[in-house]
């Protein structure tokens, strides 16, 4: 297109074409408005891609299920202890379907971090609630226990 030599010229689809000299206007262009006409978003925290290493090898590529759940749940509890320490609080823990994948000795071992007082409010969903209360019950956790029936939230012992 000769009209644009001099410019940066960026395809939009259905033969269109922006021309433009700002590295600002092409970067928006290239971010946030082709990405909207397509219904896509090219940028942001869904896509990065950081690279986890365990003994040197490549956690994802290398790391058993649980391996990796173990350490999105350590993430997970980092995360925690950085927004207590900077916000002066105790931000409420959700732990969604933590005991997948885990083996019994991990599951102990993450009820007895997460039981100490340390974390407050803390609430797991677990699609298996027998495990759930038979683990509680035998580290001596004390908890109120719920189930989701058909859209009702119920507790355990029948009380609503």
């Amino acid at each position: 297109n000769k009209r644009c030599s001099t410019y940066t010229t960026i395809d939009v689809g259905d033969g269109d074409i922006i021309c433009t000299r700002s590295k600002y206007f092409t970067r928006l262009i290239c971010v946030a408005i082709i990405p909207y006409i397509i219904h896509i978003s090219g940028s942001g925290i869904h896509r990065d891609d950081f690279l986890f290493l365990l003994n040197d090898f490549e956690l994802k590529k290398y790391g058993s299920q649980g391996q990796q759940k173990s350490f999105l749940v350590a993430l997970k509890l980092a995360e925690f202890q950085i927004i207590s320490q900077r916000k002066g609080l105790k931000p409420l823990l959700l732990l969604d379907d933590i005991f997948d994948k885990l083996d019994d000795e991990r599951i102990h071992k993450l009820m007895t971090l997460v039981a100490d007082k340390t974390f407050g409010q803390l609430f797991i969903t677990d699609a298996r609630a027998g495990r759930s209360k038979d683990v509680l019950k035998q580290l001596g956790i004390k908890a109120a226990l719920f189930e989701v029936k058909g859209g009702t939230l119920s507790k355990v012992n029948g009380k609503k």
